[in-house]
């Protein structure tokens, strides 16, 4: 058996069960892990099978990338954008477009930091492996503007939606789900639990939404049909 070891601060763990519960069943189904904690940190201990010791290990690593890419993204900007004339829902919009926009280059840079460890601290990774990404967040951070419009803090999202690459995902009630069947849950890591379809959609950065059947908030229905609208289809017969 391998081991893998992936800790966290203590006020951060519900990044170790983003992990956790999002790791490939197929892949971890015969190995095991357990979460162990004190007062300041909390972790999880990964055995697994040699043979499928790189898959599970690249498994592992994709998901810290999520929580780095995602959860510290918006505490970075959150603290670092200070925008006058938005509502607090608006601004969450705008950070998790920002966040959306450059989601899989910055996946992509942290898990090229990332070869070699089989124990790993996030928050110590985050700290002191990389500040090419910190230093690149900063420089995002002085182009947006002090002040938005509603109407402007929706052009702006929309422009960031319209440079991605276009991606299918699928709605079934409050559950996303990738064009493979894989579901979406990198939401989850935002701070605020409400609109989490619509979020998920904006870090999907979809262009093409399926929905087999909508959402139960009616907010969530609003924001949806603002902002994705003329990329939505049913399956279903319902309409938005």
């Amino acid at each position: 058996m391998e081991n893998m070891f992936v800790s966290e601060s203590y006020e951060n763990n519900s990044n170790i069960l983003y992990i956790r519960e999002n790791i490939s069943p197929i892949i971890f189904k015969n190995s095991k892990d357990e979460i162990v904690y004190d007062l300041k940190r909390v972790a999880i201990n990964f055995d697994i099978e040699e043979k499928i010791f790189r898959l599970a290990f690249n498994d592992i690593a994709d998901k810290i990338a999520d929580v780095i890419a995602i959860k510290y993204k918006y505490a970075f900007f959150e603290e670092k954008i200070k925008v006058v004339g938005l509502e607090a829902i608006n601004k969450e919009i705008l950070i998790t477009a920002l966040i959306s926009a450059d989601f899989y280059e910055d996946k992509k840079y942290i898990l090229s930091k990332f070869r070699g460890f089989n124990k790993i601290a996030i928050d110590g990774f985050f700290n002191f492996r990389l500040d090419g990404l910190k230093k690149k967040w900063r420089e995002i951070c002085t182009f947006i503007p002090d002040f938005f419009t509603e109407r402007e803090i929706k052009e702006f999202v929309m422009y960031l939606l319209n440079e991605k690459c276009a991606r299918g995902v699928k709605v079934d009630g409050n559950k996303v789900f990738d064009k493979l069947g894989n579901r979406l849950n990198r939401a989850s890591l935002l701070p605020n639990s409400s609109l989490l379809v619509f979020k998920e959609l904006l870090l999907a950065g979809a262009k093409e939404i399926e929905i087999f059947s909508l959402p139960n908030d009616e907010l969530e229905q609003k924001y949806l049909k603002e902002y994705f609208g003329d990329k939505i289809f049913f399956n279903s017969g319902e309409i938005l």
